[in-house]
């Protein structure tokens, strides 16, 4: 029996995916982008407008095949023949060219995403702008066909488009949160987006605020740390909010109490000592030096979470493993947070077997906290 189908499914937002139904036609994740999908993306991403035989040889490299317009016209036959839907012509033959049939049967991710985007912003009422924003940052998995390398400009614009209205998204509907003073369900959603943009500073800074609101500033300046790193590393600037940040920390005047300026900060809560990147390079040179003049071993530990490159997967396995290590680790070791995925941990006056129970009881409690199935957990260390 043949299946009508109704419709194609086409998904940009990260992974480059399509599907009919339930039947998966190209995914991007485990595939190679072969010219066949390259040519349907510079047909959908131009569509209703004929992209010349000519052109189309040159942006799929068919200029040093045997027969280049052999080869162009191969190509299409076999893409009509994976859009073989009835009653639905995709690809439409124009005199010297092709072009993508607008009035066919598809759905496009990217194109639902910045709809809804835009109702959000013109809609009135909190609810349901918050609504459609939530269901639209939920399409964005990622860049715009992340990973995939095609030559036509537009592809990159349409990329820095697509991040540009994934980040009013998300700020936008933060403030709405914060406004409701649901600040926790904020500092998710910030996670969530910095799992998928980590250099986008502006997540940074409102995640920074609402620690602050949350009366966490041990985590605030974590986060700050964070940032400040991810900065550093890519040569970029600081900007300026960000150095207020830190400032805001020292504020105080050191000539009044120090303890009691340190005490009332509270940079560090619960029994491990957690901190950000920054900070743990330094504790780790200290400790370093201390180890060597007192003969105390100590070990400088890496946690790596493997599997998913979802973002509201990932941001869940990383919730679960940092509590995680907070309730295995003793009170005088220290963590940090040093990137996504990674971790680090640094034990101070133990023995090698010790190290190993720990390690162990850690991927155990993991496994055992309902991560997402498509995670896991390793590790490794060294004697410092």
């Amino acid at each position: 029996m043949s299946v009508n189908y109704q419709k194609l499914y086409v998904y940009t937002l990260g992974n480059f995916l399509v599907r009919k139904e339930d039947e998966i036609l190209f995914s991007g994740e485990n595939s190679y982008l072969n010219k066949r999908w390259q040519l349907f993306l510079y047909l959908l991403f131009n569509k209703d407008k004929k992209i010349s035989d000519k052109k189309l040889i040159k942006l799929l490299n068919l200029e040093e095949n045997v027969s280049p317009y052999q080869s162009l016209r191969a190509l299409v036959y076999r893409l009509r023949k994976d859009l073989d839907f009835k009653n639905s012509n995709f690809i439409i033959n124009k005199k010297g060219g092709y072009l993508f049939n607008s009035e066919s049967s598809y759905w496009l991710d990217c194109q639902y995403f910045s709809g809804m985007i835009r109702r959000a912003k013109s809609v009135k009422e909190k609810d349901r702008a918050m609504e459609l924003y939530q269901e639209a940052i939920s399409l964005y998995r990622g860049s715009f066909l992340n990973h995939q390398q095609l030559k036509d400009i537009k592809f990159n614009q349409l990329q820095e488009q697509y991040q540009e209205l994934y980040k009013e998204a998300v700020l936008e509907l933060g403030e709405i949160l914060a406004a409701d003073q649901r600040h926790k369900e904020a500092v998710d959603l910030y996670e969530k987006a910095i799992q998928l943009n980590p250099l986008n500073i502006d997540f940074y800074t409102a995640l920074i605020s609402c620690y602050k609101k949350l009366g966490r500033p041990d985590l605030a300046l974590t986060k700050t740390e964070e940032a400040l790193l991810y900065l550093k590393n890519t040569n970029l600037p600081v900007p300026e909010n960000l150095n207020l940040e830190i400032g805001n920390f020292f504020k105080n005047d050191i000539q009044e109490d120090p303890q009691l300026i340190l005490e009332n900060n509270k940079l560090c809560r619960g029994d491990v000592f957690e901190c950000g990147p920054m900070t743990f390079a330094s504790v780790y040179s200290l400790e370093k030096r201390r180890s060597n003049r007192q003969d105390k071993d100590i070990y400088l530990v890496h946690i790596k979470i493997n599997g998913t490159t979802a973002a509201d997967k990932l941001s869940k396995a990383e919730k679960i493993l940092r509590r995680t290590i907070n309730k295995a680790l003793r009170s005088n070791d220290i963590m940090t947070r040093w990137k996504t995925r990674y971790y680090l941990v640094l034990f101070v006056d133990i023995k090698t077997d010790a190290v190993d129970k720990i390690l162990k009881r850690i991927q155990n409690i993991y496994n055992d906290s309902f991560p997402p199935v498509e995670t896991s957990v390793s590790y490794s260390y060294q004697k410092v």
